[in-house]
């Protein structure tokens, strides 16, 4: 053991501290906690939330002689919950040279395995990585809304709309957060086609399962709802052209020149509804023409109550007829539902005020939150339907490949200095097939 002031090998990683080193005050911290909880004692009850089998193990780990070794290993990842585990060496050589300058093996490290993060946005699924996730979506969400970063601080001058972009409704689902009644109906006595109730007068709580579900199953659409989830996407990318083109009208512009008087830019999430429909949220800027900066002052014609207004009338004209899921089947008109909600977004001023204008850093804040949500948090899975799947436990062997980055959830920046995507520059992908 080393003597007094020597640091451990053990490190320990704060939020937003990276990794420090574990001093033995520390350890002598946690394992003095370890003890007066009675957690070494045969009677214990065990950790919270954990089973036999999982508590004998943390205790196996907390005893074992190679401690420091994998507390070093699992902050070096941020103590993720899931770390892709990879095998393999490395051997860096100098391109004209020829000289060996390093090389890497996963046998170096300890149990012969090189642990890296897993990536995961998903708050459900890994605390430390989402985490970070959000941390990263904050600040560069608030580049491109006050500057930094690369972006100059004029940006905060063009306008800015926050938008949130709803499905349509596809039946009566069981709803009442925030302390209200569900579904009060002056005939509480009446009923659907199928003898269901159509009024509710519960008052759900926020974890309650039955928030969401439908009314009466029979009446709900849910052919409708899973051709919603499905294209979702393609709606939104069609309502960006319909958006250039209504910007182009108004600024008296050709489409195909648009570019020489304005850029549209914006940086959207996606985010599941408690019904398990999902909708958008969307920080929508215009800026002008491209310059030597990439960010030019708007037009005058346009200023952030307009293009609030204008993005409130595209969102409830575009459409997209959808295939049929069957052949022979019927064909589905998709469009964005009522609530449809634009607020004007200030750079300049803090106001906690709901009524007045965001700020660039409330608007980051939305962001980052809905971009780390998952199904999960609508009491699903991936697969929203599949309300109690649950994900096998990871016994795959190490990979020998890299592993892949979570898929962004914005586009790439005019310059690709921040995650927003540039209506006016951007070639839509090909509308992917069911």
């Amino acid at each position: 053991m080393p003597g007094d002031g020597v640091a451990l090998v053990t490190r320990h990683t704060l939020p937003g501290k990276g990794v420090a080193n574990m001093t033995r005050a520390h350890s002598s911290e946690v394992w003095g906690a370890v003890v007066d909880s009675g957690a070494l004692s045969p009677d214990w009850a065990g950790l919270p939330g954990t089973d036999a089998s999982t508590h004998a193990q943390v205790m196996e780990r907390l005893q074992s002689a190679d401690l420091d070794e994998w507390a070093s290993t699992a902050a070096r990842v941020g103590f993720c919950s899931r770390p892709v585990r990879l095998v393999g060496n490395s051997v860096t050589v100098h391109r004209t040279t020829g000289e060996v300058v390093r090389t890497y093996a996963s046998t170096d490290e300890h149990g012969g395995v090189t642990f890296v993060r897993c990536g995961n946005r998903r708050a459900d699924r890994c605390p430390s990585c989402s985490r970070v996730y959000a941390a990263d979506t904050f600040h560069l969400i608030r580049a491109g809304v006050a500057g930094g970063k690369g972006v100059p601080e004029t940006v905060a001058d063009n306008p800015l709309v926050f938008a949130t972009l709803t499905a349509p409704s596809f039946g009566a689902v069981h709803g009442g957060a925030g302390g209200h009644r569900c579904r009060p109906r002056r005939r509480a006595e009446a009923r659907c086609q199928h003898g269901q109730p159509t009024a509710c007068f519960q008052v759900h709580e926020p974890d309650d399962p039955a928030r969401g579900q439908p009314l009466c199953p029979r009446c709900y659409d849910y052919d409708s709802h899973v051709v919603w989830q499905w294209w979702a996407p393609e709606l939104w990318r069609r309502f960006t052209i319909a958006l250039k083109r209504r910007l182009a009208q108004l600024l008296g512009a050709d489409l195909d020149r648009l570019g020489d008087v304005a850029s549209l830019r914006y940086a959207k999430v996606a985010e599941y509804q408690v019904r398990g429909a999902v909708h958008f949220h969307a920080l929508i800027r215009l800026d002008g023409p491209p310059d030597a900066d990439g960010f030019a002052p708007a037009p005058d014609q346009v200023t952030a109550d307009v293009l609030a207004t204008v993005v409130e009338q595209v969102a409830a004209e575009v459409t997209f007829l959808a295939d049929p899921l069957t052949p022979g089947g019927a064909t589905r008109v998709l469009a964005f539902g009522a609530q449809v909600d634009t607020r004007v977004v200030r750079a300049s001023r803090r106001t906690d005020d709901p009524d007045a204008p965001l700020t660039g850093e409330q608007v980051a804040g939305y962001l980052a939150k809905y971009a780390t949500k998952s199904a999960t948090d609508t009491q699903t899975r991936d697969n929203p339907p599949c309300a109690a799947c649950t994900p096998p436990p990871d016994t795959s062997p190490p990979r020998r490949a890299p592993p892949t980055t979570p898929r962004a959830r914005t586009g790439s920046w005019a310059g690709g200095r921040t995650p927003w995507a540039s209506a006016a520059t951007s070639r839509p992908s090909p509308a992917a097939t069911p």
